[in-house]
């Protein structure tokens, strides 16, 4: 009888030091993702010796310790010696380090001529590499684009995709 109340109050104690031992840990990540920083209908630069290179606007940005989210935001690159604008747009925007997390109705536009709609986009600033891994739709001048796994080097306008569906428009004379 003995043995049983000890082999009970033993279990009782191992899943009351398990429970808590889940808590702290949910604890300990609850504070670990308070905010350092946060701002409402931010513009941030970015400056070279040239020109500005980047500029960014959000309406809402969270600033952790190892990661930005931005909310409703658009990025506008731009490079001095070639005078081309490129515009990314998302309604969330991740960035660790150089790396750009696109997500939800994200589009990607080079001047006039060409804009990709998807759900997903990444981008490297480091390397100036615009890509996705999913579906993506759009034109390029006025002729209707879709595909797949979409890569845009942006230094060199290098244009690569999987399964591409491209309409040509032909004017009738």
């Amino acid at each position: 009888m003995a043995l049983k109340i000890f082999v009970y109050t033993l279990l009782v104690f191992s899943g009351l030091f398990l429970i808590g031992d889940v808590q702290n840990k949910e604890e300990k990540q609850i504070t670990n993702d308070i905010a350092l920083l946060s701002f409402k209908n931010a513009t941030m630069y970015t400056l070279t010796e040239d020109n500005i290179s980047r500029v960014v606007y959000a309406k809402e940005v969270y600033r952790y310790k190892n990661r930005d989210i931005m909310y409703n935001a658009k990025i506008i690159l731009t490079k001095a010696d070639t005078k081309i604008t490129d515009v990314i747009k998302a309604d969330i925007i991740v960035k660790r380090a150089d790396k750009y997390h696109f997500t939800n109705n994200a589009s990607f536009q080079r001047e006039n001529y060409l804009f990709i709609k998807s759900d997903e986009f990444l981008y490297d600033a480091s390397k100036d590499i615009i890509s996705n891994t999913i579906d993506y739709s759009g034109y390029y001048y006025n002729n209707t684009l879709k595909g797949k796994s979409f890569y845009f080097n942006n230094t060199s306008s290098i244009f690569r995709s999987k399964a591409v569906h491209f309409e040509l428009e032909s004017k009738n004379n």
